[in-house]
């Protein structure tokens, strides 16, 4: 899979795991900023995939145990 693929992938899973009323602040950032609004810069995605990749590293050592 290309790193595209990937972070499409990444954006879609943040996107899914959204409240509807994140998804609307979301589409109010988006429609306000435009073409200059980027979810992959965004502070709540590159949050949440901090924390993904916490929960994915502490999951892969208790496996590997």
């Amino acid at each position: 899979m290309s790193n595209k693929q990937n972070l499409q992938q990444l954006v879609a899973e943040y996107m899914d795991q959204l409240s509807d009323v994140e998804r609307k602040a979301c589409a109010i950032a988006k429609d306000h900023l435009g073409s200059s609004f980027n979810i992959v810069k965004s502070n709540g995605f590159n949050d949440w995939l901090k924390e993904r990749s916490k929960k994915n590293s502490v999951t892969a050592s208790v496996a590997a145990s």
